[in-house]
């Protein structure tokens, strides 16, 4: 489905991503495990051209995507949660969640199912974004992933600061996605949150895969000391 091939990325004349392969197939929950500044967040913004990719391929379902205009590539089903849950403040819920056009013509019926997995934000779709609690803003911005029926999730430090509670309702709603038949890559540095839920794990640091392995083989401690956190 994605695969990345020896991928240099950069930002202006700034070099952030090295020789970086990588592939995602359907169904498949890969997690992306590095510290803050190691190249997380620009692996998932060069599959979506955000990033200028200077050598090596992207190629999605079958297509090369390298060097498309950014603005093409959610039309192939590709939903992005960025981190620090983006949502647009003074738009309502409603409207947060149905501005990308992918998603502006479904149905009551499906938005309503959609927001049954956020009992949160039930009674809130005329409220302002903006005014929700920082976990609330996280389960509009997922709503708005899954509406968007998604081939391919990349999603972004999806727990970061979020409660045990509200980190187990992100964890269930990524594996619906893995159920629907779309990969998902996932950047993360809760290592808890990498190992129940991947299938696969790279290991990036300085903008370079430097380990991959089946989650199973990995130990927490090891993802633990990849880091930085200590471990035994």
């Amino acid at each position: 489905m994605l695969k990345l091939e020896r991928v240099d990325a950069y930002y202006g004349p700034i070099p952030v991503l090295r020789q970086l392969s990588l592939r995602v197939r359907p169904g498949e929950i890969v997690g992306l495990l590095g510290r803050n500044g190691m190249g997380k967040t620009t692996t998932l913004k060069s599959v979506l051209q955000l990033t200028t990719v200077r050598r090596g391929r992207v190629h999605f379902g079958g297509r090369d995507i390298t060097g498309w205009p950014a603005q093409r590539v959610p039309g192939l089903g590709i939903g992005y949660l960025p981190q620090g849950r983006r949502v647009f403040p003074q738009m309502s819920v409603r409207e947060n969640l149905l501005i990308a056009p992918a998603t502006r013509g479904r149905s009551p019926d499906e938005l309503r199912l959609v927001l049954a997995r956020f009992p949160q934000l039930e009674g809130r779709l005329q409220q302002r974004a903006g005014t929700l609690s920082g976990g609330e803003q996280q389960m509009v911005a997922l709503a708005r992933v899954l509406l968007l029926r998604p081939r391919l999730a990349l999603l972004d430090e999806p727990t970061e600061g979020l409660m045990p509670g509200l980190v187990t309702q992100v964890e269930q709603v990524i594996r619906e996605l893995k159920t629907a038949g779309a990969g998902v890559l996932l950047a993360e540095q809760r290592v808890a949150t990498i190992l129940a839920l991947c299938d696969r794990i790279y290991l990036i640091e300085k903008g370079r895969i430097v380990g991959e392995s089946l989650a199973g083989q990995l130990s927490e401690n090891k993802l633990r000391r990849h880091l930085g956190l200590g471990g035994s």
